[in-house]
């Protein structure tokens, strides 16, 4: 019959001195990583919605100067047919 021993304990957890972190020997080779590269496709799909919008605008009914729909005109101080700013004229 064979000698069957019971295999050894981890080694005592050694400290990393950099960022003091503890880990045990093959920790290392443990850690998330890709198994495949990402194809240019792939990644070009993941990002299509990641692109700047134009801003909404709407016209002001006193004025019909371009402004942002639910703020004052800055042409005229005009908001929901109220005069809510003081607008100076230059």
């Amino acid at each position: 019959m064979t000698d069957h021993t019971k295999p050894s304990p981890p080694s005592e957890a050694k400290v990393c001195k950099i960022e003091n972190v503890k880990f045990t020997e093959g920790a290392l080779n443990e850690m998330a990583n890709p198994k495949h590269k990402t194809s240019k496709s792939r990644r070009d799909k993941r990002r299509t919605h990641k692109f700047l919008k134009a801003p909404n605008l709407s016209l002001c009914p006193q004025c019909q100067e371009v402004k942002k729909p639910h703020h004052a005109c800055l042409s005229c101080g005009t908001y929901n047919g109220r005069e809510v700013i003081t607008v100076q004229q230059i």
